[in-house]
């Protein structure tokens, strides 16, 4: 980058390549797979594979309760639960706006 001017010395159509990294990733992409060992043919053979997902059908769900702090999310409030949630300091919690907590 040119630092007085902020502007890469490099062309657009030359920006984000790599031709070492792109040649390393075709060598290893050109070579075919190697052979499965004994141990893994036979957990291959075992391996039921992926389970089917399953949905509770929309009757059957049940709702849960609201987290600490959902209040302050939904309210577009950030408070005292979200910098201890985020380990803040007091001083943290100044700078960086948020809310001191009130007394319920």
């Amino acid at each position: 980058m040119d630092a007085q001017e902020g502007r890469s010395l490099l062309p657009p159509s030359k920006r984000n390549q790599d031709p070492a990294r792109q040649a390393a990733i075709d060598a290893l992409t050109a070579q075919p797979a190697r052979p499965l060992t004994r141990e893994e043919e036979e957990a291959a053979e075992t391996d039921p594979g992926r389970r089917e997902r399953t949905c509770a059908p929309q009757s059957a769900r049940v709702p849960k309760p609201p987290a600490p702090g959902d209040r302050e999310v939904l309210e577009g409030r950030r408070g005292r639960a979200d910098a201890e949630r985020l380990g803040l300091s007091r001083s943290d919690e100044r700078a960086r706006g948020l809310e001191p907590e009130t007394p319920a």
